[in-house]
C-alpha cells in the first residue's frame, strides 16, 4: 500500500522550491515591467498549477488502490482490477459522461479529467466511492482561492483575449489589486488579511488542504 506521508512531504517541497524562487524574483524584480518578467511568471504559475494537479492525481489514485494515510488509517482498495489504469478508466468516464463497465481499463493520459480542477476531482471521487471519499471531498470543499484562482490565471494566459482578462480581473475583491495588463501580473497582488503576495497565499492554502486530504 502507498503511504501518504511522503507524498505529502515530496509535494510540501517541490511547493516550497517554487516559493523560494517566486520570492527570489519579487525581491529582484518588483515591476516586472518586462516581457521576460512575464514569460517567467507564466512559467512558474504554470508549475504550480501542475504541482497541484499532479498531487491530487496521485492522492486520488492511491485513495482508490489502497493507501496508508499520514496519521495511519488504513484505505482498503475499492477498484477491480486493483490498477492505476482502472482509475484512470473511471476518471476518464466520469470527465466523459460514459458508462462505467466493469473491468475495463485506460492507458491514455489525454483521457483523464484536469487533476486539478476541485470540481471535477471531486466529481471523481464521488463515484470511485473511496473509503476516505468524505473525507477528501470535505477537505477540497474548503478550497476557496488558491487552485482556482490558479487555473483561471494559467488559462487566461494561455488564451489572451479581453474576455478571459475581463473574468481575471473579476478576482479584484479577493485582493489589494492594482492595474494589470497581463493574466499573471496577479500574483503580485496581496491577500488582504495576510498581506502576503497572492502566488504565497495559493501556496499557502494548497499546502494546508494537502495537508488535510492526506490525514
Amino acid at each position: 500500500m502507498t503511504n501518504l506521508e511522503p507524498m505529502f512531504q515530496r509535494f510540501d517541497r517541490r511547493l516550497t522550491a517554487l516559493e523560494d524562487i517566486f520570492t527570489n524574483w519579487v525581491s529582484n524584480a518588483p515591476q516586472y515591467s518586462s516581457d521576460s518578467d512575464l514569460m517567467f511568471l507564466e512559467g512558474l504559475v504554470s508549475s504550480l498549477w501542475q504541482t497541484w494537479s499532479l498531487f491530487c492525481r496521485r492522492v486520488v489514485f492511491s485513495s482508490a488502490i489502497g493507501c496508508i494515510t499520514r496519521s495511519g488509517s488504513v484505505i482498503e482498495g475499492c477498484v477491480a482490477p486493483p490498477l492505476w489504469e482502472r482509475v484512470s478508466y473511471i476518471a476518464w468516464r466520469v470527465h466523459s459522461g460514459g458508462t462505467i463497465k466493469p473491468l475495463s481499463v485506460n492507458a491514455d493520459l489525454k483521457r483523464e479529467p484536469t487533476w486539478g480542477d476541485v470540481q471535477k476531482v471531486q466529481n471523481v471521487i464521488n463515484i470511485l466511492s473511496t473509503g476516505n471519499a468524505a473525507h477528501l471531498v470535505s477537505c477540497l470543499g474548503s478550497v476557496s482561492r488558491g487552485p482556482v484562482h490558479v487555473q483561471l490565471i494559467r488559462n487566461a494566459s494561455a488564451h489572451r483575449n479581453f474576455q478571459t482578462l475581463a473574468g481575471i480581473k473579476g478576482l479584484r475583491p479577493y485582493y489589494n489589486a492594482r492595474p494589470i495588463r497581463h493574466p499573471v501580473e496577479i500574483v503580485t497582488w496581496t491577500e488582504p488579511l495576510s498581506r502576503d503576495f497572492a502566488f504565497i497565499a495559493w501556496v499557502d492554502e494548497m499546502r494546508l488542504v494537502a495537508g488535510l486530504m492526506t490525514s
